[in-house]
């Protein structure tokens, strides 16, 4: 690694954290097919989350002591590797966008309506580059300090939703109406899609833990915390509003956090929730650039660092001039072909190959050592 730069096991897990707890923007999405089965496809796709991200790791223990671009190199040399990140940073551009894309028409709804896109992508760009320049240490504190803000409003809105709603356990039934196999399709999605998958950026954030090879699992308490945090709220939102409610907006948060009133005098939460969406986006985007600008940089042995982030932060400019401008049409593609194929070849098919070789190398080695 050519940046000397640190993060510890416990800012990691928070980053984890973080970034997993801001796909619940729009993982309303599976609430149309599920319904009231949708806290148990939360359940089994936090399991297959944690199985992905754990396979994932293996990169890291398979080839040691090598940061995430030598790891890649060492398995399948440097032109493929090349190859791969090129693909991948174009990958976590356009998932950029699409995050981007999200919470902009979140803002632009409920809190400040008719804010233009460009001028909204051209300051969230700006404040991305600004953390980004500041390296992945200042980032790190950065998310710590945001967490423990982020967890008192989320216990803080839980606790009054809980008290000043009806509960109906009743609407989590009938639990599998039609079979344990109309849950599985969905649960596979959730773990190498949104809201639990998407991970494979994240390796590129682990690489800047302090000794990586034993901590691997700090990654996977981060993503079992996120995981309980989403399911808490997937119960909310089935106990409270019921089943059918949930299928009318594909922000879960949102959604519940318009339940608390008391009186007249204390209303509309769901401005605070949407901060606190702003604030887990960017986090996530950050791991996405961040990735990529070490990818890039790796690639290309550029001198100047940020000249990655600037190029990628002007395709993302450019995919928001060009991009149609009916948010429907963005999320029907996003679930019809990034969802479908772009996360399953980026997030499990290639990186279980670059296991597999791993594993094959790692062997290999150990042969020629015995020889």
């Amino acid at each position: 690694m050519k940046e000397k730069t640190h993060i510890s096991r416990s800012q990691y897990l928070l980053i984890v954290f973080m970034y997993v707890f801001a796909n619940d923007l729009i993982r309303g999405i599976y609430a149309k097919d599920l319904k009231n089965n949708l806290w148990l496809t939360v359940i089994l796709g936090v399991i297959g989350g944690v199985l992905v991200y754990f396979v994932y790791t293996m990169l890291y223990r398979n080839v040691v002591d090598k940061d995430f671009g030598d790891t890649v190199t060492h398995v399948v040399g440097k032109v493929v590797c090349y190859i791969l990140f090129i693909l991948y940073s174009l990958y976590f551009i356009v998932l950029v966008f699409f995050n981007l894309r999200d919470i902009y028409e979140v803002v632009n709804i409920y809190l400040v309506q008719e804010v233009k896109l460009l001028w909204f992508a051209f300051l969230v760009l700006s404040l991305l580059f600004y953390i980004i320049a500041k390296g992945i240490e200042v980032f790190s504190r950065l998310t710590t300090m945001l967490f423990y803000v982020t967890i008192v409003i989320f216990v803080s809105f839980s606790t009054l939703i809980i008290s000043f709603n009806k509960i109906n356990v009743n609407y989590i039934f009938p639990i599998m109406e039609y079979g344990f196999g109309q849950l599985i399709k969905p649960a596979l999605k959730m773990s190498y899609a949104i809201p639990f998958g998407e991970l494979f950026a994240l390796l590129g954030i682990y690489q800047y833990v302090k000794q990586k090879e034993y901590h691997y699992r700090y990654g996977v308490y981060g993503l079992i915390m996120a995981g309980a945090v989403l399911l808490i709220i997937t119960l909310m939102n089935t106990v409270i509003l019921g089943p059918i409610a949930m299928t009318l907006d594909i922000h879960p948060s949102l959604r519940i956090s318009r339940r608390i009133e008391i009186a007249v005098f204390l209303q509309r939460f769901d401005i605070i929730v949407i901060n606190v969406m702003m604030v887990l986006i960017i986090i996530k985007l950050t791991v996405l650039l961040t990735t990529t600008k070490y990818m890039i940089s790796y690639v290309f042995k550029l001198k100047k660092p940020n000249i990655p982030v600037i190029v990628g932060l002007l395709v993302v400019f450019g995919i928001c001039i060009f991009a149609p401008k009916n948010y429907i049409l963005i999320l029907d593609f996003r679930i019809k072909y990034i969802i479908k194929y772009a996360n399953l070849i980026f997030e499990i098919i290639i990186p279980f190959l670059l296991i597999l070789l791993s594993f094959f190398r790692r062997n290999q080695a150990k042969d020629l050592k015995a020889k």
